[in-house]
């Protein structure tokens, strides 16, 4: 009998101190929890895709190269004002992400028509 004693004082003492657990958190917070690509598919929307006017296509390419952690990532058919303006980091994170799980050597980004390769952090990549 002590040891169920035992087990309710210590489920009793660990959520005073962690705050209630699974159940007492809010949903952001139990949201927060998980998948590395979840994390990644939703900084897509929240750090990109609410702030640039026509942002989806851009969106949709990367949600479907990171899905099938291709070599050749083309935003080709996307708009150019929205591939101008997608942040660094976040591209980073995408590429490492598809670079750690499909092994590929050498990814292929290909931007589109008009879009200045040269200038930019784009010039970092090597575009095809």
């Amino acid at each position: 009998m002590s040891g169920w004693r035992d087990y309710l004082w210590i489920t009793w003492w660990r959520s005073l101190w962690d705050g209630g657990g699974p159940r007492g958190r809010s949903p952001s917070a139990a949201a927060a929890a998980r998948t590395p690509k979840e994390r990644l598919q939703q900084r897509l929307l929240d750090d990109y895709a609410r702030d640039v006017p026509g942002a989806d296509g851009v969106v949709r390419t990367l949600r479907h190269w990171i899905d099938a952690l291709g070599g050749h990532l083309d935003l080709s058919r996307c708009e150019r004002a929205a591939v101008r303006q997608l942040p660094k980091e976040l591209i980073d994170d995408c590429i490492a992400y598809v670079t750690q799980r499909s092994r590929h050597e050498q990814l292929r980004i290909t931007l589109p028509d008009g879009l200045n390769q040269q200038v930019g952090w784009w010039s970092d990549y090597r575009l095809g």
